[in-house]
């Protein structure tokens, strides 16, 4: 069934378009199997809006209505209708960012071989999401642990996330390199209870290149404490002896409702466009969000400095090994990897850390921050201790505190991304609501067995991976870097993103306009060192001319 067989009344006239500080629209608001469309119809200035239904948050229902319906199937929305118009096959040069990404794992696995010999191997046995509904049905893990430690490790650790690689960096300075690892936290309780199968799967990274390692948790001690004496905890220290144990404080990000209150005041400071220049930056520093930026970068830095300078490993986990856990392991790859930075390798990332890793996008992207939830409580995502996170229904904007992220490392390494912050803008939107199926589930066992997205709906990859549409978000100063970019973590040195939260308060019409004489003079660039490419050839043979003519 679709969703236009529920609709009653699909026209209403007269309808007003309140737009805040931009002038109101007055039309008829026509609803479809999955838009609202807006048209003012007026001779003289004729606007048409087109809004996707999964963009709105919020309906009230009026009281009188004896009939009402449910909606909140996920195979009804429009992805699953949304079709590319140009069709996926052999014959042309259209990716099927399905296919482009499926074997993600397998992919990693080739390269680690290539760079390791043959100490990983690549199990199935999660293929049946049994060890871990979480995870991916391929797991990379060192050749030396069986099948049996895999899944006596996933019995003492949260959700059955057991630590696994995220990225091996190196080798650095002749050496052998260093490995980053996630997991979620380990269920010792108050007793100590202790797994020897994940002391030996932990210590066995560490025999691969006779290093020592951190285990950076990202919740403060008191918390992981309490989470100690609720069942979970962390690794005691007796029983992990090569391992050095770091608490980072970022248990207010982990909090679901202090971070959608902060993305809040943001928000409606920056739509606020009476206010005075104290207030302004008063609500500015009142809302937090520059600060979580920094925190979050600050100990992503300090994870790939313990990679890349202490040449040590390092594994990062919180409650759930989710969110924030997510957030450091993917911003120290970008800090270290020139080839995150890129467009392919950037959605590789997301792929493999975030969709492939089962951050619950279906879950923290239900609505925005304009929702108001019913039952807010304060129990955090990566510091409770449910059963199961999904339990735990809460948004939270930690994606797009990660693009947000990315976007101030862009700001300081302009040269060094080869997409723009327009592509992050619009893989910020797409997140929440898209015509595509790449951000729909919380994990890969929903999407693939449960939703079947691969053969039901079209991937955002595929269409941003168009020649035509790919260059529109290429960053025309794109210099390639090799070597890892360490950002300042001063505060002086953070910005707001004008760009996505202040467009539309502030023309954004200078920043287009500079944009496009850059890529003019850009362009103007390339036209003359080709130029020159062929004088030097004319002149070349001007003079092979004029020496057999000597002769």
């Amino acid at each position: 069934m679709e969703f236009i067989e529920l609709i009653s009344i699909s026209k209403i006239d007269n309808v007003i378009l309140h737009m805040g500080c931009n002038e109101s629209i007055e039309g008829t608001l026509c609803i479809t199997g999955h838009h609202l469309i807006l048209s003012s119809r007026k001779e003289q200035c004729s606007r048409e809006l087109c809004i996707l239904q999964q963009s709105i948050d919020h309906i009230e229902i009026d009281k009188r209505t004896n009939k009402q319906n449910d909606t909140t199937s996920t195979t009804i929305k429009y992805p699953f209708y949304y079709r590319l118009p140009i069709s996926i096959d052999t014959n042309t040069s259209i990716e099927d960012g399905y296919q482009l990404y499926a074997n993600i794992e397998l992919e990693y696995y080739k390269q680690l071989i290539q760079e390791s010999c043959n100490d990983w191997r690549l199990t199935e046995v999660n293929k049946y999401y049994n060890l871990c509904k979480t995870y991916n049905h391929q797991l990379i893990v060192p050749k030396n642990i069986d099948d049996s430690t895999l899944i006596e490790s996933s019995k003492y650790r949260q959700d059955g996330r057991i630590p696994l690689i995220s990225y091996k960096h190196g080798p650095n300075n002749g050496g052998t390199g260093t490995i980053l690892l996630r997991a979620s936290q380990p269920l010792c309780g108050s007793t100590n209870k202790r797994s020897r199968s994940d002391e030996r799967l932990l210590n066995s990274y560490l025999m691969m290149n006779n290093k020592s390692g951190y285990i950076i948790d990202t919740r403060s001690l008191n918390v992981a404490t309490h989470c100690k004496s609720k069942g979970g905890g962390f690794e005691i220290d007796i029983y992990y002896p090569q391992w050095k144990r770091i608490h980072k404080s970022l248990d207010k990000i982990n909090n679901s409702t202090t971070l959608i209150e902060s993305l809040t005041k943001l928000i409606e400071a920056c739509n606020d466009t009476n206010c005075t220049t104290d207030k302004w930056l008063s609500r500015l520093n009142n809302s937090d969000w520059l600060h979580y930026l920094l925190i979050v970068l600050n100990t992503s830095c300090i994870v790939a400095q313990s990679l890349h300078h202490d040449d040590v490993n390092v594994l990062v986990h919180g409650t759930y090994g989710l969110d924030t856990t997510i957030l450091v392991t993917s911003l120290t790859q970008v800090i270290l990897n020139p080839e995150t930075r890129t467009v392919h390798g950037f959605q590789a990332l997301i792929e493999r850390e975030w969709l492939q890793n089962g951050y619950p996008f279906y879950i923290r992207h239900m609505h925005s921050c304009y929702y108001k939830e019913n039952n807010k409580d304060n129990n955090d995502k990566d510091n409770t201790t449910n059963s199961t996170y999904i339990n735990n229904n809460h948004t939270s904007p930690t994606f797009l505190l990660f693009l947000d992220c990315i976007q101030q490392l862009h700001a300081q390494f302009p040269c060094s991304f080869e997409f723009n912050t327009n592509y992050l803008i619009l893989l910020f939107e797409h997140s929440y609501f898209s015509q595509y199926g790449t951000f729909i589930g919380n994990n890969q066992y929903e999407r693939t067995i449960l939703l079947k997205l691969y053969s039901t709906t079209t991937s955002l990859w595929t269409y941003l991976n168009q020649k035509h549409i790919k260059e529109q978000y290429l960053n025309v100063m794109y210099e390639e870097n090799l070597t890892p970019i360490w950002p300042s973590i001063a505060p002086i040195s953070f910005v707001l993103w004008s760009q996505l939260f202040l467009r539309y308060s502030i023309n954004q019409k200078p920043i287009i306009n500079s944009n496009q004489s850059i890529q003019s003079i850009q362009q103007h660039h390339f036209h003359l060192k080709s130029q020159v490419i062929q004088l030097r050839k004319q002149l070349y043979d001007l003079q092979l001319t004029y020496e057999s003519l000597s002769n």
